[in-house]
């Protein structure tokens, strides 16, 4: 009486653990990417706060800003408590990263936030020179929407 395993029972098994590892590893890799994803919403937040703060606290910023003339600060004039460091994967937001805030007619404000970096880019195009950025500026009212991560594109 032989004891043991067949070598079809145990290639069974090495397949049945296969599959299970390939949908676990796809399961896992698609969990990190939704949470790089909403890291960059959140430093996007973040930079919409830093650009809020800026209007809000100097009267002269405030009144400088009309609808026809909006203001934009990149991520270097806004970030200088180093808030952001840099995006998720390690990589660094670059220069065209920037809000860009617009005067409503009832003097409310808008702002729409750019966030590129190595690895990411957070807006409705990636930025090109041919565009101009309210094209390419996700509002924060998007952001705060039902689901924000949708801006965020891989590079």
């Amino acid at each position: 009486m032989n004891k043991g395993f067949t070598l079809i029972e145990l290639l069974a098994v090495i397949v049945i653990i296969g599959i299970l590892s390939a949908i676990a590893v796809t399961n896992v890799m698609n969990a990190m990417d939704s949470n790089y994803k909403q890291l960059v919403v959140t430093d996007a937040k973040t930079l919409i706060s830093l650009a809020k703060y800026k209007v809000t606290s100097s009267s002269t910023e405030r009144n400088s800003i009309t609808s026809s003339s909006p203001a934009i600060y990149n991520i270097n004039k806004l970030n200088t408590n180093k808030d952001i460091q840099s995006d998720p994967k390690g990589g660094a937001y670059n220069n065209n990263s920037l809000v860009l805030v617009s005067k409503n007619s009832d003097n409310t404000f808008t702002y729409c936030v750019y966030m590129e970096s190595t690895n990411f880019y957070l807006g409705l195009k990636k930025y090109d020179s041919t565009l101009e950025y309210k094209d390419i500026c996700v509002t924060l009212e998007q952001l705060n929407g039902d689901n924000p991560k949708e801006y965020v594109n891989s590079i």
